[in-house]
């Protein structure tokens, strides 16, 4: 607590009244969150097309077989890539990357998935086809309803189950971060969509194919979305950068944080502006 109201213990960022979590870098501050955190994650909504009508002529329990068969396969494609299957309900699958464990590329591995889907369920039925909807972004994750079950929410959620409905049969559309976070997959753009409930048009692309994986070390060569709540860390850490560069002696900093909460983007961010100051300087990865 200080003079001017309490602050955060990891960021020393202001809190606001009652928040039970840091505005700027997501730690729980409330003992009693219940083990909620705030997250980046890719969430996939992957959605039959064509079961309905498949399933109007069948028996309940031949649908039921249908159903089971097709996510018997669609499941472990999922958790290969290190996802975590949400939910299924009906002919709906719900898929999270990034939660409840990170791996840095929650995205790529996402999309990836995401174009095997379809090859593993026409093994099943060639007359299924998936729509798929992807999308990057902060939610909280934590244990929700009586049942006491795990699981995220948040906008991000809710405009990847819109991408879905928006997607043709056998197409994946992702949002803009998703895109940008994926350097080994190409995407066509589609454009600029207005789902439902979003107040603004939502640009998206389609995820076409996997490409070669950049070199070690090469930054992905694809545009970065903007860096948001983020400029007293950036300027911080460009502050320290350049006091390094111009005296005489070694410098250590240690960018800490939970995985999946941005330290690489901050990084580039970081390099981006150092090297527009002072292109001769230079930075090894």
């Amino acid at each position: 607590m200080t003079a001017d109201g309490p602050t955060c213990p990891i960021c020393a960022g202001e809190l606001p009244e009652g928040a039970r979590f840091c505005p700027s870098c997501g730690h729980p501050i409330l003992a009693d969150a219940s083990g909620e955190e705030r997250r980046i994650v890719t969430v996939v909504f992957a959605d039959l097309e064509g079961f309905t009508s498949l399933a109007e002529h069948r028996d309940p329990e031949s649908v039921k077989e249908l159903l089971d068969a097709c996510f018997d396969r669609l499941v472990p494609v999922v958790t290969g890539y290190g996802g975590t299957v949400d939910k299924i309900i009906g002919d709906e699958l719900m898929a999270v990357f990034g939660a409840p464990t990170s791996h840095g590329d929650d995205a790529e591995r996402a999309v990836r998935a995401a174009l095997e889907l379809g090859g593993a369920l026409e093994a099943v039925d060639p007359g299924l086809r998936l729509r798929i909807g992807i999308n990057t972004g902060e939610v909280l994750a934590g244990v929700v309803g009586p049942a006491g079950g795990y699981t995220v929410t948040g906008d991000a959620v809710n405009t990847a189950h819109r991408l879905a409905e928006s997607a043709a049969p056998g197409e994946i559309l992702v949002g803009e971060r998703t895109r940008a976070a994926a350097p080994t997959v190409t995407f066509a753009a589609r454009g600029s969509l207005a789902l439902k409930g979003k107040a603004e048009p939502v640009p998206v692309w389609a995820a076409e194919a996997v490409v070669e994986p950049p070199p070690a070390g090469d930054l992905p060569a694809v545009p970065l979305g903007p860096l948001v709540g983020r400029d007293r860390e950036v300027r911080d850490l460009r502050e320290q950068v350049e006091a390094a560069a111009s005296a005489p002696r070694s410098g250590l900093t240690f960018l800490v944080g939970e995985a999946g909460v941005g330290k690489t983007r901050l990084a580039q961010e970081v390099a981006e502006r150092v090297l527009a100051r002072s292109p001769r300087t230079r930075l090894v990865w």
